[in-house]
């Protein structure tokens, strides 16, 4: 790697006043919503790594230190602590979605660990990476249900008297509009004329 692409890649890692700023930030937002025991998983975690101390982040130590568990605890009997995390990863997905989707710093927790990464939301040249852009909305006006009735209809003509939808049996003599077929009654007898 050569100096002017190592420099790039440390300065997408944000320094740790940064990445506590934007921890008050999702902790104050109002699209953050997760109960008092998740944000203080949240910020133990985050806290442990920037002090250095995130390979010890397992299950046991964050169910001691922040849901209070005692020495006995089994995080393959008890999964408050994955529960929990995974509750974490949604809302931060959520938050970064809606509310922090301009933010520079981007906090995630990766499934596997309980140890958060932290980075920049910058390309390699420097310059900041553009909001992902909304889709368009669909049209929602007379033509686009018109449309949608047409190929709706379509698709039930191209299916004709091979599929059963009014729940006769294919050969039963009844076809898709209630017709009899030849060679039976309206009361699906066969006509004793035809010819099997």
């Amino acid at each position: 790697m050569t100096g002017a692409n190592a420099d790039t890649m440390r300065s997408l890692k944000p320094s740790p006043d940064q990445v506590m700023e934007q921890l008050d930030r999702i902790l104050s937002s109002r699209d953050f919503d997760l109960p008092q025991r998740a944000r203080r998983f949240l910020q133990f975690i985050i806290e442990e790594t920037l002090d250095g101390r995130g390979g010890y982040l397992k299950a046991f130590t964050i169910a001691q230190v922040v849901f209070g568990r005692d020495a006995s605890f089994d995080a393959q009997s008890d999964p408050c602590v994955r529960v929990e995390a995974s509750r974490i990863r949604r809302e931060l997905e959520r938050y970064y979605l809606l509310e922090g989707s301009q933010d520079d710093v981007v906090i995630t927790i990766p499934k596997g660990t309980y140890v958060p990464s932290f980075r920049m939301r910058e390309v390699s040249d420097g310059q900041a990476t553009a909001p992902a852009q909304k889709p368009p909305p669909m049209p929602m006006d007379a033509t686009f249900y018109a449309q949608c009735r047409r190929r709706a209809s379509g698709v039930v003509a191209m299916a004709g008297d091979r599929s059963d939808h009014r729940g006769f049996r294919p050969g039963s003599g009844m076809g898709l509009a209630g017709r009899t077929e030849p060679g039976y009654h309206d009361d699906n007898t066969i006509d004793p004329r035809r010819t099997i």
